[in-house]
């Protein structure tokens, strides 16, 4: 099974979870019911290396693109049945790590380079990538020595307002290391997390809403920021000593929910302040 089919059946029971927690049994079982015809079945592309981002088109259902961590960007506008590569003409290299369509203009499109999976043997890339027609053509953008990204965000509404986690120098101390703001879609880089403590950390899973931005490092310490990365908090009730948390996601300012190692599933209600405990699932969330 390819690693877009194996994340795809990931992501599907990890959906399955967070509706049985969070939805109630009546919309549990309308889910379940909605989706009894469904099978799954490989769309490829078929490139023999690990994936590493999907993006969906925000209003187009029918197209989404895949990055690969040495297979180049991938674009489909008929729901997989056929693949094209987008980057070959434009890209300096083949590794992607990271991608966001902006929701408000979705013809503007940032890719970071560089695959996020810290492993013995990394392919690094060379820094960020914008198109603003759908992926026809792309720019060089900057982050140059970023090496590897891991998460690309952009704002719900401004698409010049562009959030890249940077993971640098992935065997050791690295001075390009951090969370990147950009207010004019990628000309000028600001790195803003300076805190030694967040400096410490490998790799950053961004979540970014309005002027509040959360960070999840690699080994689950968080932080948030609620001036646009001018400043930086911890949560008030010690979730970094009690959780090793993965990934999270938001559906407004307050409530957001937050998955960890071991099945770990946390939820907030005041933005990020504290956090209570909903399930424990034994598996290993990852996103």
């Amino acid at each position: 099974m390819s690693h877009l089919c194996w994340r795809a059946a990931a992501a599907f029971g990890a959906v399955v979870a967070l509706v049985a927690c969070f939805g109630g049994h009546a919309l549990a079982d309308d889910f379940q019911k909605s989706i009894q015809a469904l099978e799954w079945r490989c769309v490829g592309p078929h490139v023999g290396n690990r994936g590493c981002t999907v993006a969906m088109h925000p209003t187009d259902k029918n197209k989404f693109f895949h990055g690969h961590s040495s297979g180049g960007l991938w674009m489909t506008e008929d729901a997989g049945q056929y693949w094209i590569p987008i980057s070959d003409n434009d890209f300096a290299v083949g590794s992607i790590g990271a991608m966001a369509i902006s929701p408000s203009h979705p013809d503007i499109i940032y890719v970071g380079t560089g695959e996020p999976q810290l492993r013995d043997c990394v392919s690094w890339g060379d820094g960020m990538y914008k198109s603003t027609d759908g992926g026809q053509t792309w720019t060089h953008i900057g982050l140059k020595n970023s090496r590897n990204i891991s998460r690309v965000r952009v704002h719900p509404t401004n698409p010049n307002l562009v959030y890249v986690s940077v993971i640098g120098n992935a065997f050791g101390p690295s001075k390009d290391r951090g969370v990147y703001r950009s207010e004019d879609g990628g000309k000028n880089w600001r790195q803003i997390t300076n805190p030694l403590e967040i400096k410490k950390l490998t790799l950053y899973k961004i979540v970014a809403l309005d002027s509040t931005v959360w960070v999840v490092g690699q080994k689950g310490n968080y932080f948030y920021s609620e001036d646009g990365g001018i400043s930086w908090k911890n949560p008030e009730d010690g979730t970094n000593t009690k959780f090793w948390l993965r990934d999270m996601a938001f559906s407004d300012a307050g409530t957001g929910w937050a998955v960890g190692s071991r099945g770990t599933i946390i939820k907030t209600e005041d933005g990020g302040k504290s956090w209570k405990m909903l399930s424990g699932i034994p598996v290993s969330l990852g996103q």
